[in-house]
């Protein structure tokens, strides 16, 4: 089953467009292009409104022929990039990759949205437009809010929510600008799985939003590793990359992960030399490790289990949903571990 992760640009005082859908007012901050691109480049689709998709059709294609421009690159992304049209009549899309997806109402955008969703593989990033997020929003498809706040009042336009909603913290990442990136997921009944906002330094201290945790994906295969790198930053962690041994070890040393996830078969030094040379030093004793392979255990490097390892997945058979499980449960039980013991009841 896939996430859908709604990405939209909101207003301080909680508009997503102005009357007439203005967005003269939203940020161009370049950090926060750069998060965009890296939402985008982990997503399996798009879904997008009519409109936004015209503004877009008009725009990236543009962009993209022009070279030495600081978007181009993901202007090149967004056209690869397997785009969904929400609209209610046949027509000609131009741009590359575009399919539309005709509804005849709210109830059928429901249902073929939830198919959507059913399917395996990624998660799915919707762009708007407002109508098309209101209605996946109201009823219960979008599983996390990336809502870029814009330092800005605009008085009076359209808005995503018309009624009282709760959400779960996952994470916030402020930019020079002044906008700020703050995700969240529909609040739960049960919100043990959801990722602790982190805590808040006292005045004076600098905020480093998501740095409860660290994790290094060692991972030879750089596509593989951006995916992993984008997802673990999308569930609020801070996230490194190393492609091969010799610089996963220096890695570690000088970071410190709580978490490596760890890949068996990269150059240099091969992953269970890494996790035997980890144990060996006083650095890296007790880091955890989860092992991410394309072989099946049986058929792994002897003895990975001695070593200590939190568990063993095999790539072509794990999911986002089971890895966010894996690393949210393995760091829970690190942090209760850690945690000063209460004092005897006397």
């Amino acid at each position: 089953m896939r996430k859908l992760i709604l990405q939209m640009m909101m207003s301080l005082d909680g508009f997503v467009s102005g009357e007439k859908d203005e967005l003269d007012w939203i940020d161009t901050d370049p950090t926060l292009g750069e998060a965009h691109y890296k939402l985008a480049k982990g997503a399996d689709a798009a879904i997008m409104g009519h409109e936004v998709y015209k503004d877009m059709a008009d725009f990236w294609p543009e962009v993209a022929k022009t070279p030495g421009v600081p978007e181009a690159t993901f202007a090149k992304l967004m056209n690869e990039m397997k785009k969904y049209v929400v609209s209610t009549k046949q027509e000609t899309l131009a741009w590359s990759n575009s399919e539309q997806l005709v509804v005849e109402s709210s109830d059928d955008l429901v249902k073929k949205i939830t198919a959507m969703k059913n399917q395996d593989g990624r998660y799915l990033i919707v762009y708007g437009g407002v109508q098309t997020a209101q209605t996946l929003v109201k009823h219960g498809l979008v599983d996390e809010f990336y809502l870029d706040i814009c330092p800005v009042v605009l008085g009076a336009g359209k808005k995503l929510f018309d009624t009282r909603t709760e959400f779960s913290f996952v994470s916030a990442t402020p930019y020079r600008s002044g906008a700020m990136t703050v995700v969240y997921r529909p609040k739960v009944a049960d919100d043990t799985k959801i990722i602790p906002a982190p805590k808040i330094p006292a005045s004076g201290d600098s905020v480093e939003f998501g740095s409860w945790a660290k994790i290094l994906v060692v991972e030879d295969n750089a596509a593989l590793a951006d995916i992993y790198k984008t997802h673990m930053e999308m569930i609020g962690y801070i996230c490194f990359v190393a492609h091969e041994g010799n610089e996963a070890l220096a890695m570690i040393e000088k970071e410190r992960p709580s978490l490596v996830l760890l890949d068996l078969m990269v150059p240099g030094v091969a992953g269970d030399q890494i996790l035997r040379r980890m144990r060996a030093s006083e650095w890296g004793q007790n880091i955890k490790v989860l092992v991410i392979s394309n072989l099946n255990e049986a058929d792994a490097p002897a003895g990975l289990r001695s070593e200590g390892i939190e568990g063993y997945a095999v790539k072509a058979n794990l999911t986002d949903d089971q890895l966010d499980q894996m690393v949210n449960d393995i760091l829970k039980r690190a942090d209760k571990a850690s945690a000063p013991a209460k004092p005897a009841a006397k």
